[in-house]
């Protein structure tokens, strides 16, 4: 080999490794501190976790069964602690009077769904129902739901599909269940 070409494969492994390195660096000083607001969600405290990794966050933790994973994360950090996943923060609750909580007391702050890009280019823009953020437009939307299409007349012009849906169902449900075992005489 030449030691030109030799020159260029050394250059080009240097600007891969140090263009990881920077992604590597970038990334962690905006996660550092756990809590600590980054620049999309100025202000949100978030509860303390366990220490992430750079870019895959806390998915190196979550194994299978999750339940079984969380509760002894829960047992280690307390009720309610912070997660990474990914590029995405959630946030455990895994106390009943903590979810409790959570959903009376401060519904409104765990009221918003993530936004996710492809969210956005299927529900034009979030403004669907099902996408909406929680907010006026949300809750017009969902007036408009249940008293244009949720209305009793509505349902009532829809029963008959329904309940050949439901016909449906029951049969499939049969159709999977095993047979039961043979009975013996005595």
């Amino acid at each position: 080999m030449k030691a030109g070409a030799m020159s260029q494969i050394a250059a080009a492994y240097i600007a891969v490794f140090s263009i990881v390195i920077l992604f590597l660096l970038v990334d962690y000083l905006r996660h550092r501190g756990g809590g600590r607001s980054n620049g999309k969600n100025k202000g949100v405290r978030l509860p303390p976790g366990p220490p992430a990794v750079p870019i895959i966050g806390h998915l190196h933790l979550v194994k299978k069964p999750m339940h079984a994973t969380l509760s002894r994360l829960a047992a280690r950090h307390g009720p309610v602690f912070s997660l990474r996943l990914g590029s995405r923060r959630a946030v455990v609750v895994s106390s009943p009077g903590c979810a409790r909580e959570c959903f009376t007391e401060h519904d409104v702050a765990f009221a918003n769904r993530p936004r996710f890009e492809s969210q956005l280019l299927m529900s034009f823009d979030g403004t669907a129902l099902a996408m909406a953020s929680y907010g006026p437009h949300w809750r017009n939307l969902r007036r408009v739901a249940a008293v244009q299409l949720l209305s009793a007349r509505r349902v009532g012009l829809m029963s008959g599909l329904i309940a050949g849906e439901v016909r449906a169902m029951v049969r499939s449900l049969c159709r999977r269940q095993p047979p039961p075992p043979p009975r013996e005489s005595s």
